[in-house]
């Protein structure tokens, strides 16, 4: 892929009026590949470890409709897949942007019940 950086950007810019809505990519096996989230470490490990990434990735094996990959007290990922010129796979995502208003107690549970 070309430039991944100016893509991410790109994506960022048609959200982000006010607050900042960050872009992030991921090869075919969820792997990420990029991101201008400033912890984009810290969430890509959330991802890791709650079974967002591995539904996503289950998800564009079967499919090229876009996902929403999002964890149960309301924090999404947007996604979408595409192929570059050379036919290889990489999916995009937005976010994390919340679905809903989130309470600290809502996050509380959710994280509680991914890992049970």
């Amino acid at each position: 892929m070309a430039d991944i950086d100016k893509l991410l950007n790109q994506i960022s810019g048609f959200f982000g009026v006010i607050d900042p809505i960050y872009a992030w990519c991921f090869d075919d096996q969820g792997t990420l590949l990029k991101s201008n989230h400033p912890d984009a470490r810290i969430l890509d490990l959330t991802l890791e470890l709650v079974p967002c990434r591995a539904r996503m990735v289950k998800h564009y094996q079967n499919s090229n409709r876009p996902y929403v990959a999002g964890l149960l007290f309301g924090v999404v990922w947007p996604t979408a897949s595409f192929a570059d010129d050379e036919g290889k796979r990489y999916v995009v995502a937005i976010g994390p942007v919340f679905s809903s208003q989130v309470t600290y107690r809502n996050i509380q549970d959710g994280l509680l019940f991914c890992i049970e």
